[in-house]
């Protein structure tokens, strides 16, 4: 979030369909790769210890990327304005987070919609 919310041009320029194409870009393209395999071991290495619900690494993953390259995104493009506050800013990232380690079902839902399949 901090590289975003500094570099905002720069955040923009590395999601683009151009920069995004692994032959022009691919020290980017790597570098990327790393960091999904970085947090699929963080995920995964959380459901060992059990911190971290059981599912698909991957797709835990997934969700969790996305959800900060969207916060990011929101930031940068002006739809969620921080006014430059990166502590405003990481406040509202964490509450972020904190909605995704609860879920966003109650625990009662989810019992019952288990318990109906």
């Amino acid at each position: 979030m901090d590289f975003a919310l500094a570099n905002p041009a720069l955040f923009r320029a590395m999601h683009t369909p151009e920069v995004l194409d692994g032959e022009r870009f691919a020290a980017l393209v790597e570098k990327s790769q790393r960091i999904h395999a970085i947090s699929w071991r963080i995920i995964r290495d959380g459901q060992r210890e059990g911190i971290i619900q059981a599912g698909d690494p991957a797709a835990i993953s997934l969700a969790w990327i996305a959800s900060l390259y969207g916060l990011a995104r929101f930031f940068v493009d002006g739809m969620l304005n921080a006014g430059g506050d990166l502590e405003m800013a990481e406040q509202l990232t964490l509450a972020v987070g904190a909605v995704l380690e609860l879920g966003l079902l109650t625990r009662v839902q989810v019992e019952t919609e288990a318990s109906t399949a």
